[in-house]
C-alpha cells in the first residue's frame, strides 16, 4: 500500500518492515505486480547486471504467460540489492527490538540504485505481462468500436457481446495486475564482492526440482496427472523413483517417475507428437493413464523377463545387466512403437502387437553388439541443408545396453520397430531371423597386458587360478 501524499513529492513511501540478516538492513515490502513495474526499471537481456546472471528473455515471456494464463498463480518473493538511500518512520514494534514495522522513503531520483538481486526473470515477467495486458485493451476497446457500427444500435448484437465479454476479461487482468501482491526485500548494500556473494549464496542454496518431483507436483498437465494414476500397474509398484530423474546401474528400481510421464506422453501421442491445447483442456487423464497401462500389460504379455520382473524373479539391476528392456529410452521406444502401431490397420488389435514384440524379444539379450539387428539398422541420418543424407551414425553405441541418450537416437529406434511390424517379414526378415551371435568382446588393455605376463610367467597363471578358485 503506497502512503498518500499531498501534491508532487520528490519521494516514494510505502509500508515495510526492518530487520537484520547477515549483518545488513533489509526492507520487507508487499507491492503489487503494478507497483513493481514502476519500482523497478525493466531489465534487458542485452545488457549484463553485474550482480546477476543474463537474462533469457524467453524465460521471462514464459512466466508473463504462466501468470496471465492462472489466476492461482504463486511465486517466491523477489531480492533487490541498493545502496542506503532509504529513511525509516517506525510505526510499531513487530520483533521486539529486531524488527520494526514502518515507513519507508527514498528520493524519487536514487530509484535507479534499487537493483535486482534474485528474481530478474520475474520482475521482466511482469513487465511484459504489463505491456500484453494493455494490448489486450486495446485489441478489446479496438473490436467493441468495430462491433458497435456493426450491431446499428442493437444491444443484443452477438458480436458487441463477445467485444463486451474480451473487454471486460482484460479490465479483470488489469485490476488482477494492481490488487495481488508480492513479497519484495531490498537488501541494503553497495558492496560489490559482497552482492555478488549473496547472489552465488542464494543460488547454491536452493535446491534444484528433479524433472520426477515436477511430474509428482504439477497437476495442470495431463500427462502428469495420468503419469500419477499409473504408478499402482505391477510393473511400476515399489519399482519405481519418484525424487530422481536418472537410474544408477546399481539402483533397484526399474524407473523412475520422470521415465514414465515421457512413456505415458509416448502412448498418448508417440514420439513426435504434441501434447496441445485441445489436448489439455478436453482430454481424459483418467484415459491416457489406462492406455498406459496397457502398453505396460503388452510388456509384460510379450516380454519374460519383464514378466519375471514383475513377480520378483528378478530385479531391476539384473534385467538391467542382460537386456536392453532394463534401458528406459528403449522402453519408451517401444511406447512410441506401439501408439503408432495400434493407429495403422494392421495393428489394431493390440494381441497382433503383443505377437511382434515377441518376435523382437530374441533381440532384446543385451548388449547391442556389431552383429545385432540394433547397431546394423538402427542409424540416424545426418542431412545437409538440402535434405540429401551426408552420413548415418549408430543410435546404439557399439557393446551398449541403451539406445543413445541424445532424442533423435530414440526416435529412430521407435520408427525402426514401427517400420519393421509394419514390413513384415518380406520387408525386414532380419528381425524374424534368429539372433546372430556376438562377435567375441574385443580385449581391454589391461586383459592384453595381463595375457602378456602370463605367458612370460606361467607361475602367475597358476596363482591367479588359484586365488579365484578361493574367492568362489
Amino acid at each position: 500500500m503506497t502512503i498518500p501524499t499531498l501534491g508532487l513529492s520528490a519521494e516514494e513511501q510505502t509500508y515495510a518492515t526492518r530487520y537484520k540478516q547477515g549483518g545488513r538492513t533489509v526492507y520487507g515490502l508487499a507491492v503489487s505486480p503494478a507497483q513493481i513495474v514502476g519500482l523497478i526499471p525493466r531489465p534487458d537481456p542485452k545488457i549484463p547486471n553485474p550482480g546477476n546472471r543474463r537474462i533469457k528473455e524467453s524465460h521471462a515471456r514464459a512466466f508473463a504467460d504462466y501468470y496471465l494464463t492462472h489466476p492461482d498463480w504463486v511465486i517466491p518473493g523477489i531480492i533487490l540489492r541498493s545502496a542506503d538511500i532509504f529513511s525509516f518512520d517506525p510505526q510499531a514494534s513487530v520483533g521486539g527490538q529486531y524488527a520494526a514495522f514502518g515507513v519507508l522513503s527514498y528520493p524519487k531520483a536514487a530509484a535507479a540504485k534499487i537493483q535486482i538481486l534474485d528474481g530478474q526473470h520475474r520482475v521482466l515477467g511482469f513487465h511484459i505481462a504489463r505491456g500484453l495486458i494493455q494490448k489486450r485493451i486495446d485489441d478489446a476497446l479496438d473490436f467493441r468500436s468495430r462491433a458497435l457500427r456493426q450491431a446499428g444500435g442493437d444491444k443484443n448484437d452477438a458480436v458487441l457481446a463477445e467485444a463486451d465479454k474480451q473487454l471486460q476479461e482484460a479490465r479483470n487482468l488489469e485490476e488482477r495486475f494492481g490488487r495481488e501482491h508480492v513479497t519484495v526485500e531490498i537488501q541494503v548494500t553497495d558492496d560489490a564482492q559482497q552482492y555478488r556473494q549473496m547472489f552465488f549464496d542464494i543460488a547454491d542454496n536452493a535446491m534444484a526440482i528433479s524433472a520426477s518431483v515436477k511430474t509428482r507436483f504439477d497437476t495442470r498437465k495431463i500427462v502428469n496427472r495420468a503419469t500419477a494414476l499409473v504408478g499402482d500397474h505391477p510393473l511400476l509398484l515399489g519399482r519405481l523413483d519418484e525424487e530422481n530423474d536418472r537410474l544408477k546401474q546399481s539402483s533397484e528400481y526399474f524407473l523412475t517417475l520422470q521415465h514414465v510421464s515421457t512413456i505415458v506422453r509416448a502412448t498418448l501421442v508417440g514420439m513426435m507428437g504434441r501434447v496441445n491445447k485441445v489436448i489439455e483442456r478436453e482430454g481424459d487423464d483418467r484415459q491416457v493413464a489406462a492406455d498406459a497401462k496397457s502398453f505396460f500389460d503388452d510388456l509384460m504379455a510379450a516380454f519374460p523377463q519383464i514378466q519375471a520382473l514383475s513377480v520378483g524373479q528378478i530385479s531391476a539391476r539384473t534385467l538391467r545387466d542382460t537386456s536392453l528392456l532394463g534401458s528406459p529410452g528403449m522402453i519408451r521406444a517401444l511406447a512410441a512403437a506401439w501408439h503408432d502401431l495400434r493407429k495403422s490397420a494392421q495393428y489394431a488389435d493390440r494381441e497382433k502387437i503383443v505377437d511382434y514384440f515377441k518376435v523382437l524379444d530374441p533381440h532384446m539379450a543385451g548388449p547391442a553388439h556389431p552383429e545385432s539387428i540394433w547397431y546394423k539398422h538402427v542409424l540416424v541420418e545426418k542431412r545437409d541443408q538440402r535434405g540429401v543424407v551426408i552420413a548415418r551414425e549408430h543410435a546404439f553405441p557399439e557393446w551398449s545396453f541403451s539406445p543413445g541418450g541424445r532424442r533423435q537416437d530414440i526416435q529412430v529406434t521407435a520408427d525402426a520397430i514401427r517400420d519393421w511390424a509394419l514390413l513384415g517379414k518380406k520387408g525386414a526378415p532380419f528381425v524374424w531371423r534368429k539372433p546372430a551371435p556376438a562377435p567375441e568382446l574385443p580385449k581391454t588393455l589391461e586383459e592384453q597386458v595381463l595375457e602378456e605376463q602370463i605367458e612370460a610367467d606361467p607361475l602367475l597363471g597358476e596363482l591367479l587360478a588359484a586365488k579365484a578358485g578361493r574367492d568362489r
